[in-house]
């Protein structure tokens, strides 16, 4: 019979291993230089219920508990920065999940750059709610990953590659009927129309290289609302011209400033994605605003 109590799990033994998972993020993340902590302490094993830090949780999913084996993390910050300082990390983890990089995980537990905390879960589709669980990112994997290899090489803190480094965490956001395309480094003002071709491309294409929220089972949340127009879809929730970078207007003229490398990079790997019959040089034009979108 499994073991589903405190008492139960003392008189077993007190057996516990890590779920093969949660090895390898561990010593990835150790390699790094954070303290990560798999094992629950009295707290979490005396809970009411017993969850993913026991060897004997009460909320497994999607399957029953594979006792003896501990389902969870959590991922430290460093030097005592708060857990907001993880935020990057959240943000990649559930970038991964979401492009089925890291089909493992259950849940995160995490703080965003404003300090708010958040609970993040696949059970089975995407939803966040709020989380009073701060200070650290909490990681819970699926009960069907326990003994899976698939975390195996996985690291959210590698270095991107050249086409991720120049593509990397582009966004569309809203303010006052204004589309913004937003990177690390700045926000460009685009038109309606604009915004409504990126939208249709990362629809029809893989959408890895602009996040829209237009991802299948995407709904208002948190993250993301709709436009106000409806014409582009979903955009970043609480987005204003003065948050993170500043914005160039570029003289009021509402054309997004992709470089020739961004464009030809999207095209190239759009294009096989695209309706049958779709050339490099088709993507390359729709992107520029020198062709039409049909159908």
């Amino acid at each position: 019979m499994a073991v589903t109590t405190y008492a139960g799990w003392i008189a077993d033994g007190k057996p516990a291993r890590q779920a093969q998972p949660i090895a390898d993020m561990v010593t990835m993340f150790e390699g790094h230089g954070f303290v990560v902590y798999w094992m629950g302490n009295q707290a979490h094993l005396t809970a009411t219920p017993p969850e993913d830090h026991c060897p004997f949780s009460n909320t497994p999913w999607p399957g029953a508990q594979p006792y003896p084996y501990v389902l969870a993390l959590d991922l430290m910050p460093k030097g005592g920065a708060g857990g907001a300082s993880l935020a990057p990390i959240a943000r990649k983890i559930i970038a991964d999940k979401r492009s089925g990089n890291a089909p493992w995980v259950k849940y995160l537990n995490w703080t965003d750059e404003s300090g708010h905390v958040w609970h993040t879960k696949w059970q089975p589709t995407e939803a966040t709610t709020a989380s009073t669980d701060a200070g650290h990112i909490h990681l819970s994997i699926r009960t069907d990953y326990a003994t899976s290899n698939a975390a195996h090489g996985w690291d959210p803190l590698a270095p991107p590659t050249p086409i991720e480094d120049a593509m990397a965490n582009q966004f569309l956001a809203e303010a006052g009927g204004q589309y913004y395309l937003c990177s690390g480094d700045k926000s460009v003002k685009i038109s309606p129309a604009r915004a409504n071709t990126l939208a249709y491309l990362h629809a029809e294409g893989s959408g890895s290289a602009i996040d829209l929220g237009h991802s299948p089972g995407y709904v208002n949340n948190l993250e993301w609302e709709s436009t106000q127009d409806g014409r582009a879809g979903m955009v970043r929730k609480g987005w204003t011209p003065n948050f993170g970078p500043a914005v160039e207007d570029n003289g009021g003229v509402t054309t997004a400033t992709i470089t020739d490398a961004q464009v030809t990079q999207l095209a190239t790997e759009l294009a096989p994605q695209i309706k049958a019959g779709a050339s490099v040089a088709d993507i390359k034009a729709i992107i520029n605003g020198t062709k039409l979108v049909t159908a």
